[in-house]
């Protein structure tokens, strides 16, 4: 299916429960992997991650507006590049 550990460990911010707890085992994953060598800016049918967080366009309340914003701050922390372009449309 095209995942990286990076890019699976991130579905975990999708389950509905521990929502915090999931979103620190989330984020500790990916800090581990990122460590070892993961592609932060590995491009996923056409996007980063960075671009998939930052391109989220359903209603989110405010818990997960406020996760989304902390995964989008770590991974700019951990070297995404926001000037980087989408594969599929440029």
């Amino acid at each position: 299916m095209g995942y990286t550990p990076l890019l699976y460990c991130f579905s975990r911010m999708t389950e509905t429960t521990n929502v915090y707890e999931n979103k620190n085992i989330c984020l500790k994953i990916a800090e581990i992997l990122l460590n070892f060598g993961a592609d932060v800016n590995y491009f996923h049918h056409g996007k980063t991650l960075l671009m998939s967080f930052c391109g989220i366009s359903m209603n989110l309340d405010q818990v997960q507006l406020e996760m989304n914003l902390e995964v989008i701050q770590f991974l700019l922390e951990h070297g995404a590049d926001k000037k980087l372009k989408c594969l599929t449309n440029g």
